[in-house]
């Protein structure tokens, strides 16, 4: 077991129980919901990391990365402005997501990057 398994492991845990948490907490907002999501997101990319890691080798999913940005700047926007509903133009700020996750993955997978190896 090395270094970064027991990390992943806490990782996936408090993200977990804090998306738990956040997702209980009444009353239960716009910037709560992105919160959550956010958390979330956070445990799932752990959890295809500590599989990654352990189980099989299978290749990572940095599209997920791209959804970073968006899910904080609606966050704050949403918590900065109580009253401000979710439109569909927020859905916007996620282009760069389905551009890069719609990409073959053979394109961006860190293993192909050394190739000599």
């Amino acid at each position: 077991m090395d270094f970064i398994e027991p990390v992943l492991y806490i990782g996936i845990t408090q993200s977990f129980f804090a998306g738990l948490l956040i997702a209980t907490r009444k009353p239960f907002t716009t910037a709560n919901r992105i919160m959550t999501a956010w958390v979330f997101l956070f445990c799932i990319e752990m959890i295809f990391a500590l599989i990654n890691r352990t189980v099989l080798d299978m290749y990572s999913f940095p599209f997920l990365a791209f959804t970073y940005g968006p899910l904080l700047w609606l966050y704050i926007r949403h918590m900065t402005r109580p009253l401000l509903r979710f439109s569909p133009w927020n859905a916007l700020h996620f282009i760069s997501f389905l551009f890069s996750s719609s990409l073959p993955s053979r394109l961006y997978s860190v293993k192909n990057l050394f190739w000599m190896t």
